[in-house]
């Protein structure tokens, strides 16, 4: 992460340093600053062009080191939304459509892509999620075909049937353990 500068909370501004802190003293949330000068020096419209379609072409302002995940997720389409445009009177209105996003055709593709691999590059030997669907789904599938695959369970009693055949279909053993009523299941994957 020679990129990242630190942590700032979005709430009163305090400053942290980059390690594995997602909240503040204020109980606001932590977002990744990123020292722009040293990466405008290093990257280019032509250098970002070159790389594969995928969001990892974006590197220098992801707050990693290196891709562990998710080597075909982002690059979805902008699709042009004519009428939705006159209806709100602007001039151009572009829609971004995950519905084709990899693995899964969800925006959490991208999301569990740099979550995963900044939790393997902190060192941790758990990650976890509470989901009913989406992000369950995305998960194993981004895991699974990975070498992280080794290291990782699921328990996904609550899940929605549709997410349950998603997670088994990509090779995932499945771990049956029933939370509270009303509670997303919780995933955890240990590396």
């Amino acid at each position: 992460m020679r990129f990242v500068a630190g942590l700032t909370c979005h709430l009163c501004g305090n400053t942290y340093p980059a390690k594995a802190s997602w909240v503040c003293e204020c109980l606001g949330p932590l977002e990744v600053t990123y020292d722009y000068e040293a990466i405008r020096s290093v990257i280019s419209r032509e250098l970002i062009e070159s790389r594969p379609h995928s969001l990892w072409r974006y590197l220098e302002l992801l707050p990693v080191e290196e891709p562990k995940t998710g080597f075909n997720s982002g690059m979805t389409p902008l699709v042009k939304a004519s009428r939705l445009a006159h209806e709100l009177g602007v001039r151009e209105l572009y829609i971004k459509d995950d519905s084709v996003n990899h693995p899964t055709f969800s925006y959490k593709d991208r999301v569990v892509s740099v979550a995963a691999t900044r939790a393997v590059e902190l060192g941790f030997q758990v990650f976890g999620c509470a989901s009913t669907g989406n992000l369950a789904g995305s998960v194993a599938a981004q895991f699974v075909p990975s070498d992280l695959s080794q290291r990782l369970q699921i328990s996904f009693s609550r899940l929605a049937p549709m997410a349950q055949a998603a997670t088994l279909a990509v090779g995932l053993v499945a771990i049956d353990a029933l939370g509270p009523e009303g509670v997303a299941p919780f995933i955890y994957f240990r590396f």
